[in-house]
């Protein structure tokens, strides 16, 4: 669970360290103005023991107040970010645990970057990756923070592009494990 947390934590987080590719960034993807939803399937593989363990569940998205998803499988659970407080509601075991921004600030670093992602501002970005791009609908991101890479080797974003919307999100981690996450029903 800790994994997809991430995963979604950080696709709002991504920062190009090429010029040129970052001028591209905002043409490739639609900003989001109001809320956006989806529907999402997610397969994280476990490289040592090649095994994919599937999930899926649905996300929504409101500028400037939460980003939340919602799994039915593996278990039931809501995570919920926001500038305030980061709470995973464990809907298996019935716990929910929150943690305020004031005892852990990265949560309000993270909901600013996936804001500013959404929002299609990629000048709060450029400090923490560098980009490039693929082709004219991928884009790999890599982060400059040691302690993030020592986690998160890349992130891949396909983009379909007639919405201008992530279709498929892979995650790949330093241990080679990995986490796709694939986005359907995207409404706005």
């Amino acid at each position: 669970m800790r994994i997809l947390i991430f995963a979604l934590c950080l696709v709002a987080g991504f920062c190009i360290s090429d010029d040129a590719a970052w001028e591209r960034v905002p043409g490739m993807l639609k900003p989001i103005k109001g809320k956006l939803e989806a529907d999402f399937a997610l397969v994280r593989h476990f490289k040592d023991m090649d095994y994919d363990m599937p999930g899926n569940g649905s996300m929504s998205f409101t500028p400037g107040s939460e980003l939340v998803f919602r799994t039915e499988k593996p278990m039931k659970a809501v995570f919920t970010l926001s500038p305030t407080q980061a709470t995973v509601n464990d809907g298996e075991a019935g716990k929910t645990t929150t943690i305020k921004s004031e005892q852990q600030p990265w949560i309000k670093q993270i909901f600013q970057l996936q804001d500013s992602w959404f929002k299609g501002d990629v000048s709060g970005l450029k400090a923490e990756f560098d980009v490039s791009i693929q082709d004219e609908n991928t884009l790999l991101f890599t982060p400059k923070n040691p302690k993030v890479l020592a986690f998160a080797k890349t992130m891949q974003l396909h983009i379909e592009p007639k919405t201008r919307h992530v279709a498929k999100l892979v995650m790949t981690e330093a241990s080679g494990d990995s986490i796709t996450i694939t986005f359907s029903n995207i409404r706005e």
